[in-house]
């Protein structure tokens, strides 16, 4: 209790809007209550545990894009759809996600559900073997998988742009796995700091 108090009252900005932000969730019966990767059985090698990334930031961000109403976004890693919620505000044709884990696939489908959003979608996969990304002009990360992961994810991209070659862009919010995506082909066109982390974001690099 006292550390969520200080989240709301003392802790730096872009904490304090984000607590405020998750707790009006709680408040209105959604799920977004941070989970240690223990709690979930997941592998370490394999996945991270979930804190929801949508919100004032993620707003803020998005407004920065040059969104047309034909584009789609999914959310590799995308855990109780915290971040989708916060998509789904916004001008895109589909906000989908993909998370390995059935428990957060069911609670992020319950929380869609709960919020009436009905142009979304939420896939139980591992994102390394995820290819059908054909439709997704932007692909949203949140330090979701150890580098390995990254790097896979990054693979599939490029194959796929290979055989459908589109405008992509894949933003990175906590881009701890930076070198991961920029070996994999792609390279920083923009990075935003309003956030409790910074989020990047990537374009192809010439294929």
């Amino acid at each position: 209790m006292l550390h969520l108090l200080h989240k709301l009252t003392r802790a730096p900005r872009y904490e304090r809007e984000q607590a405020w932000h998750n707790l009006g969730l709680t408040l209105a019966g959604v799920d977004v209550l941070q989970t240690p990767l223990e709690e979930l059985g997941l592998d370490a090698e394999r996945s991270h545990g979930y804190a929801n990334t949508g919100g004032p930031a993620l707003r803020r961000f998005l407004r920065t894009l040059p969104l047309k109403a034909t584009d789609s976004i999914i959310d590799l890693g995308c855990g109780k759809g915290g971040a989708l919620i916060t998509m789904a505000r916004f001008p895109f044709q589909r906000v989908d996600g993909l998370d390995i884990s059935p428990l957060l696939v069911d609670i992020a489908r319950r929380n869609l559900q709960r919020m009436r959003l009905r142009k979304c979608m939420v896939y139980c996969a591992d994102a390394a073997q995820f290819t059908a990304l054909e439709p997704y002009a932007y692909v949203y990360m949140f330090h979701p998988f150890p580098a390995s992961v990254v790097e896979a994810v990054m693979a599939n991209l490029r194959r796929s742009l290979e055989a459908h070659p589109r405008p992509l862009t894949v933003i990175y919010n906590n881009p701890y796995h930076h070198s991961s995506v920029v070996e994999g082909g792609f390279e920083v066109v923009e990075e935003f700091g309003e956030a409790v982390y910074p989020i990047r974001v990537y374009r192809p690099s010439e294929l």
